[in-house]
């Protein structure tokens, strides 16, 4: 761990004149205040920190919302690009509270040591983990709505914008390329018009230090992911998940392009995902990996696929955050709506991936999870659950091996299947039932989460939408 004096030589060395201090809020969200160098290297921005509201980014009451933001010297970055003032470079910053000088109880890099401290008392010194966070590229928000607005439940086609509207307003050319509805996995130039970005976005990851393995078009259209090479602990993952959303659209603005996390922006296209793979390790070898048993599985990952099936419900309203987290949960979209596992199965909510080569590793693949999640919370509360089912060996059932979307309920009932929420706020309620976030994130943080959550499913309940209008307005 580098210390403040190495962190201020490190600056000094760069030659960076301005420095991104960043953070994320209640929701995961990017917040930043950008300070000068002089402030790190003969101010007091490292030893003592900066004060902030944190009423207004919904981490505290209004009348108790002075917060400390206080930089961690070993995520110092500089960054590729200059601004017109010079280069830049961006420092993560924990949350504290000013009058006690303690971390902040609810802080998301908190919560995310507090559970890499529990995995290292239970003899896991490293909670490895490589989150895939899937997203869809546009050239503007309008781009998105008219694509979606062209979609029913009988289109046929891809794209709707790309094909559809040349054809309507008579500018058809016919001299480009389109991907059919979840039709772009693996798609190659000239049909995927999103290589140049994404080859840019993934050398601007490499050369910042992210351990990449590759990247590719997913299923939907415009649809990206990046592969991660696994990852120390939960606290580096959710960094690198703040650096890849912010990275990715400094990068997709250079292409005149925007980014979206939405977990379904298009209704008839496939989702953004954010599925988890997780492997606890002893020294340097897997507590997940059995040579012996039948699926390559050791007792104790049994129970952590036990512990991620007894809290889904418990934690989806922060593996799943959002009114639009649902509308991703559908049948045939590879998202999963019930709670089952089984191994290389991608109908069910866990998965035990292949395993690749003669490798003595094996993954635990928690698939529920979106973009849209805190990335922090997510990953901690999905550890959290497999820790906890460890520690009270929770059985997960049997392996489910046939097509989960493929099931009737009754059969669904027979196999003692559970399904997930199928709403935010059915989400909102099961986490009433559970006790796991709140005693890792704290009360009041998930009363002030549940809060905010319940007032954005009471707008939308109330909200009249174009939807509305085309169902029941000749009724």
């Amino acid at each position: 761990m580098a210390g403040i004096d190495d962190a201020k030589a490190n600056m000094k060395r760069s030659g960076v004149r301005w420095i991104e201090t960043h953070f994320v809020d209640l929701d995961g969200r990017l917040r930043s205040m950008t300070k000068g160098i002089g402030e790190y290297l003969d101010g007091d921005a490292l030893e003592i920190g900066t004060n902030f509201d944190g009423s207004s980014v919904g981490l505290a009451p209004v009348n108790a919302s002075d917060m400390l933001l206080k930089p961690d010297p070993d995520t110092f970055l500089p960054l590729p690009w200059k601004s017109a003032a010079g280069p830049m470079a961006r420092i993560m910053c924990d949350i504290y509270d000013p009058v006690n000088n303690k971390p902040f109880e609810g802080c998301p890099r908190s919560v995310a040591k507090k559970i890499d401290a529990r995995a290292k008392r239970m003899g896991f010194n490293r909670p490895t983990m490589s989150p895939e966070l899937e997203f869809t590229v546009f050239e503007s928000m309008t781009d998105a709505m008219i694509q979606n607005d062209f979609w029913s439940k009988d289109a046929k086609l891809g794209l709707g914008a790309a094909y559809l509207l040349p054809n309507i307003l008579g500018d058809w050319s016919g001299g480009d390329y389109f991907t059919p509805a979840k039709g772009g996995y693996l798609r190659a130039d000239p049909d995927d018009d999103t290589a140049d970005f994404r080859n840019h976005f993934s050398s601007t990851l490499s050369d910042l230090g992210v351990p990449l393995r590759y990247h590719h078009h997913e299923m939907g259209g415009k649809q990206i992911e990046i592969e991660f090479k696994m990852m120390d602990n939960t606290l580096v993952t959710g960094d690198i998940a703040v650096l890849y959303k912010y990275v990715s659209r400094i990068v997709a603005k250079s292409h005149d392009l925007m980014v979206t996390y939405m977990p379904k922006p298009i209704m008839g296209d496939a989702g953004s995902g954010m599925h988890l793979h997780m492997e606890l390790m002893k020294g340097k070898e897997s507590a997940f990996f059995d040579e012996k048993d039948k699926h390559n599985l050791s007792q104790d990952a049994y129970y952590f696929i036990g512990g991620l099936l007894e809290h889904a419900r418990g934690i989806c309203a922060f593996t799943n955050p959002t009114i639009n987290s649902y509308r991703r949960m559908v049948p045939h979209f590879e998202a999963p709506m019930d709670i089952a596992w089984s191994p290389a199965n991608r109908s069910t909510m866990v998965r035990i991936p292949a395993r690749r080569g003669d490798t003595r590793s094996i993954h635990v693949e928690a698939r529920q999870a979106d973009t849209s999640a805190n990335p922090y919370y997510c990953y901690s509360l999905l550890l959290a659950a497999g820790l906890d089912g460890i520690k009270k060996k929770i059985s997960p059932g049997k392996a489910f091996t046939g097509d989960v979307f493929e099931l009737t309920d009754a059969e669904k009932k027979k196999e003692g299947m559970d399904s997930l929420p199928t709403n935010l706020k059915e989400s909102l309620e099961a986490l009433d039932s559970d006790d796991l976030a709140v005693k890792l994130i704290g009360k009041d943080t998930v009363e002030r989460f549940k809060e905010k959550k319940m007032r954005e499913w009471e707008y939308f309940s109330a909200y009249v939408s174009p939807w509305d209008f085309y169902q029941y307005f000749d009724i």
